[in-house]
C-alpha cells in the first residue's frame, strides 16, 4: 500500500479461506516497500483481529486497510457477522498486543455486524 492508495480490501467468504499464509502474502503485497518492522507490526494487528473474527464470528470476514495521509495513520478494520449477541470484549493476550502496538482500538457490534478497528501511526512518512 503506497502512500496515496487509501483503501485496500480483502473479503474472506469461507471460514478458513483464504488460509493464514495467504492473508500474510496479501498483506505483504499491500505493504510492499514498507520496512520489515512496519510490516511485522501491521501483521500482528491484522492477525489478531482476523483471528478474533474467525473465532467469534461468521463469514464473510472483511479486512480493510485504510491509509490516512494527513495523520500518517493506517487503520486496520475487520468486519464479520456475530454468532452471539454483543457482549463485553475482554482484553485477553491478543488484544493486549493490539493495544500495545496501536494508538488505540475499538469495536462496534450489533446483531448483524461486528466491526473491530485499530489505528497504527507511522511518524516517518
Amino acid at each position: 500500500m503506497a502512500t496515496g492508495d487509501n483503501t485496500v480490501v480483502l473479503v474472506m467468504r469461507e471460514p478458513d479461506s483464504p488460509a493464514a499464509d495467504e492473508v500474510v502474502a496479501w498483506l505483504a503485497e499491500q505493504l510492499d516497500g514498507w520496512s520489515d518492522h512496519e510490516v511485522v507490526r501491521v501483521g500482528v494487528v491484522v492477525d489478531e483481529l482476523v483471528d478474533n473474527a474467525r473465532r467469534y464470528g461468521e463469514p464473510p470476514y472483511v479486512l480493510q486497510l485504510v491509509w490516512d495521509d494527513a495523520w500518517s495513520t493506517l487503520v486496520v478494520i475487520v468486519c464479520d457477522r456475530p454468532t452471539a449477541p454483543p457482549g463485553p470484549w475482554l482484553p485477553r493476550a491478543g488484544l493486549v498486543l493490539v493495544e500495545a502496538l496501536t494508538l488505540g482500538w475499538g469495536v462496534e457490534s450489533d446483531a448483524d455486524h461486528t466491526v473491530v478497528w485499530a489505528h497504527l501511526r507511522f511518524d516517518d512518512w
